[in-house]
């Protein structure tokens, strides 16, 4: 476990018994929505350079929930599953292998104007990505960083939009068929940044 990791689930802790102890009250609330990546076509470019396979399908844009609890006092602690991203490769030889990675994460936040129709906030954390599929595998957790804002609230139902960077990281292999002569394991950024907009109930 690195240091980063330690120092954010301290800062977990912290946080969490802190506002449990100032606030009177909260609310749980779960944004559910799509989120568009910039690392799939740049990951891709790494796959081809260690592999003879060329692209079938590549998926930019997947579904994103990032449930949290916001205290009285602005500040909250969530997690988030997804983006989940999905490339179909074409190995050359007629065949076609499926690979998939849902990065999973913890995070921090502060959300200003918590009670107005129009709330912005900022949070960061740490995630990390699952893979499935030959060509990839997972490699290390990365910090997270988010801005975004919650509009139009009225009767616990509300529109989210944020702008965000992952910097956890997955690794294009060597190991599996059709690899090329002088490939080596390289790492990539699956994420990057990302921009998303959420039904938040």
């Amino acid at each position: 476990m690195n240091n980063s990791w330690q120092l954010l689930m301290a800062a977990l802790v912290f946080i969490s018994f802190t506002a449990s102890i100032t606030a009177s009250a909260g609310e749980f609330r779960v944004p559910v929505g799509i989120t568009y990546t910039s690392g799939p076509s740049k990951l891709m470019d790494k796959v081809k350079e260690n592999y003879n396979v060329t692209d079938d399908f590549v998926l930019p844009v997947g579904l994103a929930i990032n449930p949290y609890y916001s205290f009285d006092s602005g500040l909250g602690i969530g997690g988030s599953i997804g983006p989940f991203i999905y490339m179909s490769i074409s190995d050359g030889w007629g065949g076609t292998n499926t690979n998939m990675i849902l990065p999973f994460g913890v995070d921090l936040r502060y959300t200003l104007f918590r009670d107005s129709k129009f709330s912005p906030y900022v949070r960061g954390g740490y995630r990390y990505p699952i893979t499935v599929g030959d060509y990839i595998s997972s490699k290390s957790g990365g910090l997270f960083s988010g801005v975004g804002i919650e509009l139009f609230k009225k009767n616990g139902f509300s529109l989210g939009m944020e702008i965000s960077y992952d910097a956890s990281k997955i690794e294009v292999t060597t190991d599996a068929m059709g690899a090329k002569w002088k490939a080596k394991p390289q790492d990539v950024t699956p994420c990057g940044f990302m921009a998303g907009i959420y039904a938040v109930f």
